[in-house]
């Protein structure tokens, strides 16, 4: 009896585990980078960060979620599966934007930036070509910067 419970409890443990392999952490390193490069351009009145030289990874494409998008209208926007960063509640969250790098459209690192360090917020949710990946910073009372599309 101990044994059969043993395995079942071993059994569901694995089951539950199974449920989240496929969710992105936020890529705590990659963050800091990013943040790096917001606080550098904005110190140095470049005006501008390209987030096009990011090359830890293969990624080909962007998409910068707002707080409170929804991730249901995204992907009928953009034919993304996003089931993989649906635990980072965007949709509930005000603190953050949350950046979703993709590669062959498949999300393939995600960012949870807080918006105390560059906010995002105004960037409607569609995919960014790599190419195309730079933003324009704007700087706002108090210290705190947005970044907006370059161009838009």
């Amino acid at each position: 009896m101990r044994i059969v419970l043993n395995f079942v409890t071993v059994a569901l443990l694995l089951l539950g585990c199974s449920k989240f392999d496929n969710q992105l952490s936020s890529d705590n390193d990659l963050e800091a980078l990013i943040a790096k490069e917001v606080k550098a351009s904005f110190s140095e009145n470049m005006g501008l960060v390209a987030l096009t030289e990011i090359d830890e990874f293969q990624w080909d494409q962007l998409l910068i979620l707002a707080p409170y998008s929804s991730l249901a209208e995204v992907e009928t926007q953009t034919g993304v599966d996003l089931s993989s960063i649906r635990h980072f509640g965007i949709d509930q969250r005000k603190d953050i934007a949350l950046m979703v790098f993709l590669d062959g459209g498949q999300p393939a690192r995600a960012v949870a930036y807080p918006r105390s360090a560059g906010d995002f917020a105004e960037i409607e949710p569609f995919l960014i070509p790599r190419k195309l990946a730079v933003f324009q910073i704007v700087a706002l009372p108090g210290g705190k910067v947005t970044l907006r599309r370059l161009g838009y």
